[in-house]
């Protein structure tokens, strides 16, 4: 890895501008199991004066694929065409987009109703396909640190997309995915799984799922954190007194092929509010 920083005093001792600071970074990274990677970062830290003061960056980051990701050696396994299969007897959905693109598959609206065998799933690591994780990312901030009482407080606004999110997908996903996209047959979930035509042997039944590790998803969020320290000396000690909230305005997660993101807040697991003292 290199790495680079530069920081950059642009005013001082002026009227609403007690500093105004400039920072500019950068960072490029060579992984032998994937490959090279680079990222940068702008800063901006203004004091208004020395109680108030407003900081800003924009920046972007990635994360490389683990080598479990990379090198999980294949599982495979069996399921059923019922549970992964959205086109068996698809002249019974109520779901146009679906019905079209089974029908464009050439599939028969009854497709399903005889006894089928199973699908086989494989799953493993990515590797020569796995890509980084990248993430673009900014925030802004208040800070009021007054001169009365030893108290530091900030709010600061942020905002953060992940693409390129590594995933393994199960066999369910991929094949729902494919025929409920709006680029079908040309998305690349179409192309993790393979599907008998119209001979003899299991006709239009799906033969074997490719579930490993992918590039598939994104996710997006956005909020406010609140922090806040207060200190206190006492003949017999110290106090201090930290606390922490967080309100997420929004968290979303899709994967590429989808055509309406899945909102990831009020569910278990994920309130609106998080906070410590």
């Amino acid at each position: 890895e290199a790495f680079a920083e530069l920081e950059v005093p642009l005013l001082k001792d002026m009227p609403f501008f007690n500093t105004l600071t400039l920072n500019l970074s950068g960072r490029y990274s060579d992984y032998k199991s994937y490959g090279d990677n680079s990222t940068y970062k702008v800063g901006l830290n203004w004091a208004i004066t020395p109680e108030y003061r407003i900081r800003a960056s924009k920046g972007t980051s990635f994360r490389a694929p683990a080598l479990y990701e990379l090198y999980l050696a294949n599982q495979t396994g069996f399921q059923a065409q019922a549970s992964i299969d959205p086109c068996r007897s698809w002249g019974l959905s109520t779901n146009e987009l679906l019905r079209k693109n089974c029908a464009a598959a050439g599939i028969p609206d009854n497709h399903g109703t005889l006894v089928s065998s199973s699908a086989l799933v494989t799953t493993g690591g990515g590797l020569g396909i796995l890509k980084p994780e990248t993430a673009d990312s900014f925030s802004v901030g208040f800070i009021w640190t007054p001169s009365f009482v030893n108290l530091n407080v900030a709010l600061d606004y942020y905002e953060v997309e992940i693409q390129d999110q590594v995933q393994a997908l199960t066999a369910a996903s991929i094949v729902n995915g494919c025929y409920l996209s709006e680029n079908f047959p040309n998305d690349p979930l179409c192309q993790l799984f393979k599907r008998n035509g119209a001979g003899p042997d299991r006709p239009y039944e799906i033969t074997a799922v490719n579930s490993s590790y992918v590039n598939i998803a994104r996710q997006y969020s956005e909020g406010l954190d609140l922090n806040a320290r207060y200190r206190k000396e006492f003949g017999f000690g110290d106090l201090t007194l930290n606390a922490r909230f967080s309100y997420i305005l929004k968290w979303e997660s899709q994967l590429r092929t989808a055509s309406v993101p899945n909102n990831n807040l009020d569910q278990i697991g994920s309130p609106d509010w998080v906070g410590s003292v």
